[in-house]
């Protein structure tokens, strides 16, 4: 099911689900992130195709740097999206309610294919990884789906994943970089940049390009607003880049992570302590 409504004010009037724009964390927390990817990546006033975008918390910020929005999803917000769509008056926003397959059947090429979290993709990785305690030699890295909605990416557009559940990590299996840059140029787009948390590093952004990637601008160094330690999120390595291929990386220590978890608990301790005493001066 098809409707095009004001973005303007499906934005502005903030959604029914609770963990969107009425409770507006993850808006502020995804802030940085989002606003890093449209200035590395140029997306100001692209056409961007997000599939399973729930109530398009992240594309808020693409939204307001101009960009033209298309979401998808099968049960956005868990239903109360819809009735919520059903209110707005038509306009330049399209979501789909529907099977992204489905979508991506008929939707016109668009600047940016954008898929933040897509549950089925993850769950296969999460189900192989726990099969065989890495990332075999020889597997898809993606979910068929996802491969083949790369085909909705205009010349010179780009395709950007977040990899939140299910990640592969690869400091321990190097391979699976090789196996998403393979996968992606089977369908015409040349891997351009690969980035982890390097304290959780199955948490990856991968981002690919339809032919040979530009400059582009100020490097990444935080992603994935919504995971939920600042000091992870902001600690990013870079693992691949197009024009240097596969970059190694060393994971922290064990000491480092455990000295690391200590100081932010003091940090969290000393800020729940003094924050009630500065509200009441």
């Amino acid at each position: 099911m098809r409707f095009d409504v004001k973005a303007a004010e499906y934005y502005g009037r903030g959604t029914p689900d609770p963990n969107s724009f009425l409770g507006p964390s993850f808006v502020t927390m995804v802030e940085r992130p989002i606003k890093q990817l449209v200035a590395r990546y140029h997306l100001a006033g692209k056409s961007i195709l997000s599939l399973g975008a729930g109530a398009a918390f992240e594309e808020y910020w693409m939204s307001q740097a101009g960009a033209r929005l298309t979401l998808n999803d099968l049960d956005a917000a868990h239903g109360h999206i819809r009735p919520y769509l059903e209110t707005l008056p038509a306009g330049d926003l399209t979501y789909y309610l529907e099977d992204a397959a489905e979508t991506i059947r008929f939707v016109e090429r668009h600047d940016v294919l954008y898929v933040s979290s897509f549950h089925p993709d993850e769950i296969r990785r999460e189900e192989i990884v726990a099969r065989h305690g890495g990332w075999p030699i020889g597997e898809s890295p993606y979910h068929e789906l996802l491969l083949n909605a790369m085909g909705c990416v205009k010349p010179n557009g780009l395709v950007i994943f977040q990899h939140y559940r299910g990640g592969v990590d690869p400091s321990t299996s190097p391979h699976y970089i090789l196996a998403v840059r393979d996968a992606l140029n089977v369908r015409g787009i040349t891997l351009a940049d690969a980035y982890v948390f390097r304290q959780a590093p199955t948490k990856l952004l991968i981002v690919g390009f339809r032919g040979e990637p530009p400059d582009f601008g100020p490097e990444i160094t935080e992603f994935h607003g919504r995971y939920p330690y600042e000091w992870i999120r902001r600690d990013v390595v870079k693992v691949y880049d197009y024009r240097r291929g596969v970059i190694p990386f060393a994971p922290p220590s064990t000491l480092e992570r455990t000295r690391r978890r200590f100081v932010n608990a003091v940090r969290r301790a000393l800020a729940s302590t003094f924050a009630p005493a500065a509200a009441m001066n």
